[in-house]
C-alpha cells in the first residue's frame, strides 16, 4: 500500500518508510499521518512480509510493532542486524506494551526510539525528525 498525493496532502518528499504492524488500523493511521508529512509508505502486517521487502530495498525509516503473532519485532530486528546492518539506526518501535517485561527489556537493550500507542501526530513528527534528519 502506498501513499499518493491527494488534495491537501503534500507531494512525496523523496523519503520512504516501512510500517510493520499486525493491526490494520494502526498501519492505516501511520500511513495517513506520514503521508500527510510527505512520506512514501509501504505497510505490511508481519515480520516475514517486512523481511521480504527489506531484502529488495532500503527505507529511510522503519516503524515496527514490538508484539505481533509469529514473527514479532525482535525477530525482524535480529534479521536486519545480520542481513542489512546499515538499516539498524533507522528503526523505531511502535508498541502499547513498553511496560511489559519482555517488550520493555528488548527495547531498553537496543536503545532504539519507541512510539507508544496511543500516539498523536506531534509525537510521530518528533520521532521522524530523529529517524530521518532534514537533508542539508
Amino acid at each position: 500500500m502506498a501513499v499518493t498525493a491527494a488534495e491537501g496532502v503534500p507531494p512525496h518528499n523523496g523519503r520512504s518508510v516501512l510500517i510493520v504492524d499486525d493491526e490494520p488500523e494502526i498501519g492505516r493511521l501511520l500511513l495517513e499521518m506520514l503521508g500527510a508529512q510527505g512520506y512514501h509508505c509501504d505497510v505490511v502486517g508481519s515480520g516475514e512480509a517486512a523481511q521480504t521487502l527489506l531484502e529488495r530495498q532500503d527505507y529511510d525509516a522503519i516503524l515496527c510493532d514490538v508484539r505481533m503473532p509469529a514473527v514479532d519485532g525482535p525477530a525482524p530486528f535480529a534479521w536486519l542486524s545480520e542481513q542489512r546492518p546499515h538499516l539498524r539506526e533507522r528503526v523505531a518501535f511502535v508498541t502499547g506494551d513498553t511496560l511489559g517485561a519482555t517488550a520493555g527489556s528488548f527495547v531498553a537493550r537496543l536503545g532504539r526510539p519507541v512510539l507508544e500507542k496511543p500516539f498523536v501526530p506531534a509525537e510521530l513528527r518528533r520521532l521522524m525528525a530523529v529517524l530521518v534528519p532534514a537533508r542539508s
